[in-house]
């Protein structure tokens, strides 16, 4: 798997040297693009950040497994880290990590953020395997559900506070 910018009809790849697969998740209005990659032996995951070609790890201390998958126009960052049996969302500001764990979900995935430091994502409640969509505000979340679906995903978040995703009715 590679990952891929697209310019005014023009590709480019992005693979970060030396691993398996490279996956671009996310691009900031200056070009800055977010992912993860797997390791050539199968024994990791880890975040990345390509800024104008340097390409930079981003590892939740003592984490295993990280992806990153937003970023904004200040740079900051969310992802999910862990395994699929227990992950937290996480905000990324200069290096500092902060969890995103939505209250009373199993497993969180932070997906997108706007410049307001709006987030998005997916959670899951109950050993259901069922996801909800989520807009974090400053620690105030608010669920989101598509009307009659029986899972929904909020994906990116724009400045405008438009919420874009998936459905599965």
């Amino acid at each position: 798997t590679h990952g891929f910018l697209y310019t005014g009809g023009t590709f480019s790849t992005i693979d970060v040297p030396g691993t398996s697969s490279t996956h671009a998740l996310g691009i900031n209005n200056a070009g800055q693009i977010v992912g993860w990659f797997g390791t050539v032996d199968g024994n990791g995951r880890h975040g990345f950040v390509d800024v104008e070609g340097t390409l930079s790890t981003i590892d939740v201390p003592g984490e295993l497994e990280t992806f990153a998958s937003g970023i904004n126009d200040a740079g900051q960052i969310v992802g999910s880290f862990g395994d699929s049996e227990e992950s937290h969302g996480f905000l990324d500001v200069g290096g500092t990590f902060r969890t995103i764990d939505v209250p009373g979900a199993l497993y969180t995935h932070a997906t997108g953020i706007n410049n307001a430091g709006q987030i998005v994502g997916l959670a899951e409640f109950g050993g259901f395997k069922v996801a909800h969509g989520f807009l974090d505000v400053e620690g105030t979340f608010t669920t989101i559900d598509f009307p009659g679906a029986f899972e929904t995903g909020a994906v990116g978040i724009n400045n405008a506070g438009q919420i874009v995703g998936w459905v599965r009715l």
